[in-house]
């Protein structure tokens, strides 16, 4: 089966916006046993629409669009897609009588009434756009709106069934996505390439990120090898798994099943490793708080850092992170305590310490302190941050769930 899709929109020509609708259909078709063949990104222009539309149409049997369903003036799509199957837009008394319990009368409510003759509707919950389902089988038309948090669950809840339901996969098929932190992908692709010449049909791919990997195979048959390559890979790297969407939530679970607690030193991060704890429901049971010390005045004041420390081996080195993960270990009683400093750059750094030197301590109760420097090769500064943020959470997910240290 051949699917494309087109995501309408200048913002997302212009770089207003990011197209995480192609990212997040990719994702949720490749795991129902579908595949993109090819992904669009369109302007609101009406013969630049119809033209994609009507050539995605002759070479697919299904065209999934993004976009262009609103009450505005740019909003084209639901028109253009009607106009190239074939069908007249009809006004639906049930579908307005259905919007005016949520919104004022007007005639662009109107507008959202009107529906292609023979159209499938979904349901949004969140906006006044229906999704459509246009079903011919010369190549079928998917009309979704563009906001991701009205199209991800209109596509989940009302889409995803009618595509199963009309076009079952042919070749149904299994996926197991394995999330490793802090482990390099050259050290595990020998074992892939084993796995890979042993069976030849499974489809691999590994997928490195900042601090973590993520390693995927899809197979057709024999479904049980799948957790024989889990075995496989666990017992080479053995605390190196985590079985979360992220590795902050992968902390957050482990932080509240152990019942410990935790609180931050930041300085170069700003406090990223703190947002990304608190953005997750439930932090409040685990997450003390998190001081952004950011100067050295602020390290000495309210961590405890000596002044010789800072003399002698300057804010980015492993004494003063040491000194700062004690000291807030010491304040808060907190059951762990994770501080951090470096050179996020571009500028601030040199030939002893360029930009990228980063150095992270991990301070448990009872414990000698684990602290050392990142392994950081990059130089922008976004890079330097999303780099140490994850890598201490990967270290501090890799202490509690399985004792592990991360500097020897």
């Amino acid at each position: 089966m051949r699917i494309e899709v087109l995501t309408i929109g200048d913002e997302v020509l212009e770089g207003q916006t990011l197209n995480t609708n192609g990212a997040f259909l990719g994702g949720h078709l490749f795991e129902m046993g579908y595949a993109i063949q090819k992904l669009s990104v369109l302007p609101d222009e009406p013969d630049a629409i119809r033209d994609a539309m009507h050539e995605a149409l002759g070479r697919a049997n299904l065209v999934i669009t993004t976009g262009g369903l609103g009450p505005t003036i740019d909003d084209l799509t639901k028109g253009l897609g009607a106009e190239c199957m074939g069908r007249q837009l009809k006004f639906d008394s049930h579908l307005y009588d259905e919007l005016k319990k949520r919104y004022p009368e007007s005639d662009a409510l109107k507008n959202q009434a009107l529906v292609p003759e023979g159209a499938i509707l979904l349901k949004n919950k969140i906006g006044s756009a229906s999704g459509l389902l246009l079903l011919s089988e010369e190549g079928s038309l998917l009309l979704l709106p563009g906001p991701p948090r009205e199209l991800e669950p209109m596509f989940k809840e009302e889409a995803a069934p009618l595509l199963e339901r009309h076009f079952p996969p042919e070749n149904p098929s299994k996926t197991l996505r394995l999330s490793l932190c802090v482990t390099n992908e050259l050290d595990l692709d020998p074992m892939l390439r084993s796995i890979r010449s042993a069976h030849p049909d499974a489809e691999i791919g590994i997928y490195p990120s900042y601090g973590t990997l993520q390693v995927r195979f899809r197979i057709q048959e024999r479904f049980e090898r799948l957790a024989l390559w889990q075995k496989q890979i666990q017992e080479a790297f053995p605390t190196h798994f985590f079985f979360e969407p992220t590795i902050a939530a992968a902390v957050h679970k482990q932080m509240i099943e152990k019942k410990k607690t935790v609180a931050l030193a930041e300085s170069c991060t700003g406090g990223a490793i703190s947002q990304r704890l608190t953005a997750i429901e439930g932090a409040s049971t685990f997450f003390l708080g998190s001081m952004v010390v950011y100067s050295n005045e602020w390290k000495k004041r309210f961590c405890g850092v000596e002044e010789s420390t800072l003399q002698r081996h300057g804010a980015v080195s492993r004494e003063t992170v040491i000194e700062m993960a004690q000291g807030l270990l010491e304040e808060t009683n907190a059951d762990f305590a994770l501080a951090v400093s470096g050179i996020a750059g571009p500028t601030g750094g040199s030939a002893e310490k360029p930009v990228g030197t980063v150095y992270l301590a991990l301070a448990q109760k009872g414990e000698s302190v684990d602290a050392g420097k990142l392994p950081i090769t990059l130089r922008s500064r976004s890079s330097v941050i999303e780099y140490a943020t994850q890598s201490a959470l990967c270290a501090l997910y890799r202490k509690i769930a399985y004792g592990a240290k991360s500097f020897s």
